[in-house]
């Protein structure tokens, strides 16, 4: 049987440990984070441009994910060029894809990232676009779009 003092003691012990080697990290998410899933919800196209292997390493691995199923298309001239791919996803599969990137990019409850700084830009860069949607859109405007494709501009 153990006491109740030496209770106390593991239990700060283990609380310790666990705070210590990052497993109880949190960090809030985003401020709007909640009111960019409500928005997000609501579209029925977005477009994301973007190479294959971002895309891949961007998408959920495990679980039960649309996201994987998606297969880019082409996204024309010169994003084509560069081996881009477009890949368009609804607005389940849109709020899907923010949560997962907001969560290995800036944390959460017993989260371990490998490489936050990828998943925090993706996030980053969608974000912008989403926050302009106001209402659906008419016939003729296209889907929101986000191209992810640093280049350096020519002299």
């Amino acid at each position: 049987m153990i006491r109740p003092p030496l209770a106390a003691c593991a239990a700060a012990l283990v609380l310790s440990v666990g705070l210590t080697t990052g497993c109880g990290a949190h960090n809030p998410p985003p401020e709007g984070h909640s009111e960019l899933l409500t928005t997000a919800t609501g579209v029925s196209a977005f477009e994301l441009v973007v190479t294959p292997d971002l895309w891949a390493r961007t998408i959920p691995s495990t679980g039960n994910s649309s996201l994987r199923d998606l297969e880019g298309s082409d996204p024309g001239g010169d994003l084509s060029d560069r081996g881009l791919e477009l890949y368009t996803l609804s607005g389940s599969q849109l709020v899907n894809y923010l949560n997962h990137n907001r969560r290995l990019g800036y944390g959460g409850w017993l989260q371990q990232a490998g490489t936050p700084e990828v998943h925090r830009r993706v996030y980053d860069d969608i974000t912008p676009v989403i926050e302009q949607i106001d209402g659906p859109r008419g016939e003729e405007e296209p889907a929101p779009r986000v191209v992810l494709d640093d280049t350096v501009p020519e002299p």
